[in-house]
């Protein structure tokens, strides 16, 4: 095409351009902000639409764009694994690396009304006449130069990159102190954790301060194995010596070109990145030019441990799995850690829940916004994606071909928009499958305009009965929620018999694993709804403590979204562990018997005491007081501790005191208000909310430095999840007190502590609890922020595996594994749909 034959077409069209780029604009050069066809795109150069690009067949209106023409190369970064080296990382990274990459070459084209290119200019062609473009050019040339410039939006960039080692900050200890007290041994061989020395093993997990040169071992790991802790104790020695030492690096990372060290920082508590690290070593004297990498970093270690599961539990690896494709069978591609999310759009978008299907199965062009941002558009994409079978415009290889660009579906656009301003699932680390659940509901029934939202189809009530103990009177609590989380009773687990004595057999000199146990799901249900005794809880009526309460389920949603809490608290490390367990769950489901009752001859109790009646005052535990007294502590302290342990033992009230003692108001006079609480709010109180107290126990038990009382309203808040409970407790500590009277005022609705704040959860219908599994989502790693997620459907009678863009017929579905279970019910649809 020449010049002037461009311009001619391009002058009836100049009007409409913008006069210049926005600042911020985003520009999609490799992905079509409405479909997964990977064709040449066309990318709009007029408002409101700048910035977005689609295929020829579905742009918005007539006029300039800017044209990005796609080409299939040989990748030169390609290279073939040898499996021969010992860095994981690197092996896992190549692996990730296709034989092909795409290429995108930019151009310039006038569009039709009927959707026809009447002109166009090349790259090269364009390239020509930029350095003294005709005046009529001038235009969208110099928006053509804004959009070949940019670095904004490409496909790799609309997502963190995701690394082994999570997102490393810089630290921000770049100039600290350094004086060298403990000289490092010349020779590796005698180095040693100078905190521990006698019972340190040499296992390469030395951590050197680059304050002082103190050696000592690192923290243990999330299974309790591991180092010594010395590193840490140092530290916090000198800190409270008012002796800063904020910075470690591990020693035997340290090479001459200190590439892939590991560094830690005490004071802010994670990896980071020290760029004047070569400095602090020279500071102290260390030749690490003579010094080579001798154990694995930490994210390496992360590797190794997520690649020693068996995944082949959930992944059916070693069986011969035919692939399938179609409506409803597409796979995504993995961006880094995002099996979490797509084993969740499997479950929910891939047509199983036909109601999705018929709202957004759908391509409607919209005329505002930022569509790659916009929920709507970006989840009806995805659906589309599935719903069409992915017949990619121009392509006719196989869908998921790993060396072809132009079969892959990478849901970019999809995880940006949902995730939103979320500071966990805005990242390229692995996340909870069920946390993303939650969130993809409240923001994609946020996002919607119809009054009936998708999170309805999910939605259910809880009611929960509450009986005085005292005088036998009753108070119902009504909550809501969108998946019902069950707890693993550990005395309902059995163990086969010829396994337990496997268990003390070792194999090759090497303990065998711990047998798996075996419960049923309704075991599971057995526990939540079996009445439980909370005896703090004062009733305002009659200034008596002591609630037994029993939980049911109100209503009966469409769909039904159950979680299987696997995890707990480990008593050694205090972090979260699996519970290795097989779960029974049968393919129909009866849950009538847990519908919510209300017994015939129940009498509420009255909403206030009587006026005559004085509040109860709180007498202290005289034992428990005693015995704190006699550890040197003031009375009035000790009385605090035992108020706000539950008045149960002196053990508790300690832990409290050690956590407390430093408040101003420690030994201040207690208040009438404070001796004689009261439930004056219209939500429950942190005492009044329904959570297992088995768990209460044990978090209070295991953490050590958290009361019942303030445990109770968190793990409510977290839907009984004790992991995240603890991990809301921690991350809280700054502001623990006034954080969870927050939790303790809102309502007893269930919740998940990455929703949307101030979202309810929309009920839209009620039938039989009889159920049917239509899918689940497994999980296999130590905890749900690492390991593999995979999800299993049930299509036309047989079930099929997703593993990310993996899709093939299931030969054994390992019901028994999931952490996500979806049911339909039986008996109809739902109004509104």
């Amino acid at each position: 095409m020449d010049t002037s034959s461009f311009i001619s077409s391009c002058s009836a069209h100049l009007e409409s351009l913008i006069i210049q780029a926005p600042s911020d604009f985003e520009c999609h050069k490799e992905e079509a902000v409405q479909t997964f066809h990977k064709t040449d795109l066309y990318i709009s150069l007029s408002h409101p639409t700048f910035g977005q690009s689609y295929p020829l067949n579905l742009v918005p209106n007539k006029g300039i764009y800017c044209t990005s023409i796609l080409t299939r190369v040989p990748n030169p970064d390609y290279k073939e694994s040898d499996g021969k080296t010992d860095d994981l990382s690197t092996l896992i990274s190549k692996s990730n690396v296709s034989k092909f990459k795409s290429e995108w070459s930019l151009g310039l084209a006038v569009v039709s009304e009927d959707k026809e290119v009447l002109s166009s200019l090349s790259q090269s062609e364009i390239d020509e006449v930029l350095p003294q473009p005709p005046s009529e050019l001038t235009h969208p040339l110099s928006l053509y130069k804004e959009i070949k410039s940019t670095t904004a939006f490409t496909t790799t960039s609309l997502l963190p990159t995701p690394t082994f080692d999570g997102s490393i900050l810089t630290t921000k200890h770049t100039s600290i102190s350094q004086k060298l007290e403990y000289p490092v041994p010349s020779s590796p061989s005698s180095w040693t954790c100078l905190h521990s020395p006698s019972s340190y093993k040499n296992d390469g997990n030395l951590w050197l301060n680059l304050s002082d040169g103190y050696l000592a071992g690192g923290r243990k790991n999330w299974d309790g194995s591991g180092g010594t802790g010395g590193g840490m104790i140092h530290y916090e020695s000198e800190k409270a010596l008012g002796r800063l030492k904020p910075l470690s690096v591990k020693i035997t990372t340290l090479n001459a070109e200190l590439k892939g060290v590991d560094c830690f920082s005490y004071d802010e508590d994670d990896m980071v990145n020290i760029p004047n690290l070569r400095e602090m070593l020279d500071n102290l004297g260390i030749d690490y030019a003579n010094l080579n990498k001798t154990a694995k970093t930490t994210a390496e270690l992360e590797v190794e441990l997520n690649l020693s599961y068996d995944f082949s539990a959930i992944t059916e690896e070693g069986s011969s799995l035919v692939p399938v494709s179609g409506p409803g069978l597409i796979g995504l591609k993995n961006m880094g850690n995002s099996c979490y999310l797509a084993s969740v759009s499997q479950l929910i978008l891939s047509g199983n829940v036909e109601e999705i299907w018929r709202r957004y199965g759908k391509v409607e062009i919209r005329k505002e916004g930022m569509m790659s941002s916009d929920i709507v558009t970006q989840v009806r994409k995805v659906v589309n994606c599935f719903k069409e079978g992915y017949t990619s415009e121009g392509y006719t290889g196989a869908v998921g071909d790993d060396d072809d660009p132009r079969g892959q579906v990478l849901p970019t656009m999809f995880k940006k928009s949902i995730a939103g301003k979320h500071e966990e699932f805005n990242t390229g680390q692995q996340q909870d499958a069920v946390e993303w659940f939650r969130w993809f509901l409240e923001r994609v029934s946020e996002a919607e305009e119809e009054e009936v939202k998708v999170k309805g189809l999910f939605g259910f009530e809880m009611e929960q009965r509450n009986v005085c103990v005292e005088d036998k009177t009753v108070r119902y609590k009504k909550s809501e929620d969108n998946c019902l989380v069950l707890n693993v009773p550990k005395e309902k687990i059995v163990y086969e018999e010829e396994e337990r004595e496997e268990k003390k057999m070792k194999v090759e000199g090497e303990e065998k694993k711990k047998p798996t146990g075996k419960v049923s799901i309704y075991d599971c249900l057995d526990h939540l709804t079996q009445p439980s005794h909370n005896p703090d809880h004062l009733w305002e009526h009659n200034n008596s403590r002591g609630t037994t309460s029993t939980l049911g389920v109100k209503t009966f949603p469409k769909y039904l979204p159950l979680q299987v809490q696997r995890y707990e608290i480990d008593e050694a490390t205090y972090m979260p562990k699996k519970l290795e367990v097989d779960v029974d769950v049968p393919e129909t489901l009866e849950l009538e018997k847990y519908r919510a009752k209300r017994p015939d001859g129940d009498v509420e109790a009255p909403d206030s005491a009587p006026a005559d009646v004085a509040p109860a005052q709180f007498v202290p535990n005289e034992a428990a007081l005693q015995q704190l007294m006699g550890m040197g502590f003031q009375r009035n302290g000790c009385v605090r501790a035992l108020l706000n342990t539950g008045n149960s033992d002196a053990d508790s009230a300690m832990n409290w005191v050690f956590a407390h003692m430093e408040d101003a108001n420690f030994n201040s006079e207690l208040s009438p208000s404070e001796l004689s609480p009261s439930s004056t709010s219209d939500g429950p109180t942190s005492m009044d909310v329904d959570v297992d107290e088995a768990a209460v126990a044990s978090l209070v038990a295991n953490l050590g430095m958290f009361t019942a009382e303030q445990v109770r309203p968190v793990l409510a808040h977290v839907n009984g999840a004790q992991d995240r409970a603890a991990d809301w407790l921690f991350s809280h500590m700054d502001s623990l007190d006034a954080d969870i009277a927050a939790l303790a005022a809102a309502p007893a609705a269930a919740s998940s502590s990455s929703s949307p704040s101030g979202s309810d959860v929309q009920v839209v219908s009620d039938g039989q609890g009889v159920y049917d599994l239509i899918g689940f989502v497994s999980h296999i790693g130590p905890n749900t922020g690492s390991g593999h997620y995979v999800c299993h459907l049930k299509k036309d009678g047989k079930w099929v595996i997703f593993n990310d863009d993996k899709v093939a017929l299931s030969v054994k579905p390992p019901k028994t594994k999931g952490f996500l279970y979806l049911f339909v019910r039986r008996d109809g649809g739902v109004e509104g749909w």
